[in-house]
């Protein structure tokens, strides 16, 4: 008689899920079932099947639940939200460079490139923001300093920009316009509050995003450059408005890559779950096929767990053998309460299993198909929660100021 690798496992999960390990079987008793034609017991016309398993592991008809539960909803959420993030990212990189490329001004959504032209005195844009001190104690005696961000203040005032063919363009921001820019300035106010700034100056190259209005072609452009009059460009209802010193599509083109980064470590995650941790129950789902073994034997057996921070105590466990033919070599599986006292009683005479067929493998468990069992359960929800905390914290925290993010910097 042979005990298959499902039942030991079953036995390590259960144990590993109560932190009390894996320990031998004690008190082990087996008891022969007398074949169909030597009792005259009544046979229950229809064998339950939703009670065959044994406490370590997940019903084959919640198998599919269970792990979808524990690993592919955590793993679809994430996925489903860094992929239409990403679409959003690729979508305004792939704007603002066909908005660039533009030879000629045009009305209309528009991203110019030049140099801002300030008279003396006059301020374009600017970002003050307000930090406050924090120290962390370490335990080698250091300390960690952090700045982080209490308040902002935005000011915007109409500039112009200068483009590389000699024509000016308006620029009219206001408070909900993005600056993009280098945070360079520091004014420490006390020993807990400092400020700090990022500022147009004059001669900054900038590309500005917004809607573009009065852009005229020929004579009739330069006619209005003489009295004045040039063309203006202003934020929308359907384009926010951004003043950028760094080129365009640099910021969304880095949020794009940095959603994908993380669609590809999930993608690898769930991978690796399946084939190492859930390696059973995707070999099963692969490659089984069901086998319905007479049953010969029932037995019960003890094993001593001992939990965390609880007193140890004997746990008993069911278990029915079964054989592919009557006389044959009978294999050992754990099952439920209710399935064990089916077959003592004589009312469950087949055992239900699924066997991959797979050629030199010894693979099979009890069920109509294949289980989870708890262990697995725990590890793989566990990483897969895990995993999309992780991404949405990664996402949030990497924020840059101008992005919604906190500006919140190290050091002194």
């Amino acid at each position: 008689m042979r005990r298959t690798t499902s039942t030991l496992w079953a036995s390590c999960a259960l144990s590993l899920a109560l932190l009390a390990g894996c320990q031998n079987r004690q008190h082990e008793e087996w008891t022969r079932v007398a074949p169909a034609g030597e009792t005259t017991r009544d046979i229950a016309p229809e064998q339950p099947d939703d009670v065959v398993v044994g406490p370590g592991v997940v019903s084959s008809e919640n198998s599919l639940s269970g792990i979808a539960m524990a690993l592919w909803i955590p793993a679809v959420i994430l996925l489903a939200i860094a992929f239409a993030l990403r679409r959003g990212h690729k979508q305004r990189a792939a704007l603002e460079k066909t908005w660039l490329n533009r030879t000629v001004l045009a009305n209309g959504p528009a991203v110019i490139e030049g140099v801002v032209e300030l008279a003396p005195g006059e301020e374009a844009m600017s970002v003050t923001f307000m930090q406050r001190r924090q120290e962390v104690k370490q335990k080698g005696g250091g300390v960690i300093i952090t700045w982080i961000e209490k308040s902002r203040e935005v000011r915007a005032n109409p500039f112009r920009v200068k483009l590389d063919d000699g024509q000016y363009v308006l620029v009219q921001p206001d408070t909900h316009t993005v600056l993009r820019d280098a945070v360079d300035e520091k004014k420490y106010l006390d020993n807990q509050t400092r400020s700090r700034a990022a500022r147009l100056t004059q001669g900054e190259r900038v590309w500005v995003t917004g809607m573009l209005s009065g852009a005229m072609d020929g004579n009739q452009a330069a006619a209005y450059r003489q009295h004045g009059v040039i063309p203006t460009l202003r934020g929308d209802r359907t384009i926010a408005m951004m003043v950028s010193t760094e080129p365009p599509a640099t910021s969304a083109t880095a949020r794009a890559n940095h959603h994908m980064r993380w669609i590809r470590g999930a993608l690898w995650t769930v991978f690796l779950l399946q084939v190492l941790v859930c390696w059973d129950f995707t070999l099963l789902g692969l490659t089984g096929t069901g086998v319905d073994r007479i049953v010969t034997e029932t037995g019960t057996w003890l094993v001593w767990v001992k939990p965390k921070n609880q007193p140890g105590r004997w746990v008993r466990h069911y278990g029915v053998a079964g054989a592919e033919t009557l006389g044959g070599e009978s294999e050992q599986f754990e099952t439920s309460r209710e399935f064990y006292q089916c077959a003592a009683q004589g009312l469950c005479r087949t055992l239900p299993t699924q066997r991959t067929l797979v050629p030199g493998l010894n693979v099979e468990q009890v069920g109509r198909g294949p289980t989870l069992h708890t262990g697995q359960m725990v590890i793989a929800g566990l990483t897969g929660w895990i995993l999309l905390l992780s991404y949405t914290i990664a996402t949030r925290s990497s924020r840059a100021w101008y992005a919604g993010g906190k500006l919140i910097e190290n050091g002194q």
